[in-house]
């Protein structure tokens, strides 16, 4: 009579049971910990950036070119807009900020002009009979700038 040895498989929870039962060295289980938290650190750094990208640098610093100035300012005090005047010499008088460069362009010349240490600027300017436009404009070290414009008509003849 032959004797043959009957091996029994362990079922699958048996397996895990034995898996559980083991001892791990120190060392083995730093090191599974210490991977386990950085692959899931990973991934939810992954995941975040997936679903909310940062904004680029470029776009966050961005403002519209639309937006008025806050600190400059640019006040036209003569002439008044919509004149009729009866002199050909017109006197341009305004306000700005000091060391602002100011730009004053007639229907026929662009001229410089730099306000005085209060801001103040004037100039006096020859028209053309007729429509005349003016328009003042206001540049300061930013490179930022405001405009006014003067519609004047000058006529020889006093209605």
């Amino acid at each position: 009579m032959k004797l043959s040895r009957i091996t029994t498989k362990k079922s699958p929870i048996a397996k895990i049971k034995e898996l559980l039962n083991m001892k791990f060295s120190t060392s083995v289980f730093v090191i599974s910990m210490l991977s386990i938290l950085i692959i899931g650190g990973a991934g939810i750094i992954l995941f975040n950036n997936y679903f909310n990208p940062p904004a680029p640098d470029s776009l966050q610093s961005m403002t519209p070119v639309t937006t008025e100035p806050v600190s400059l300012t640019l006040n036209l005090s003569n002439p008044e807009n919509n004149s009729m005047v009866f002199s050909e010499d017109l006197l341009i008088q305004g306000k700005t900020n000091p060391k602002s460069v100011v730009i004053l362009s007639t229907n026929t010349e662009d001229l410089l002009l730099e306000p005085n240490q209060q801001g103040d600027f004037s100039l006096t300017v020859k028209l053309q009979k007729g429509l005349n436009l003016l328009s003042v404009n206001v540049f300061d070290n930013l490179g930022t700038s405001k405009v006014e414009n003067r519609t004047i008509y000058y006529s020889e003849e006093k209605i």
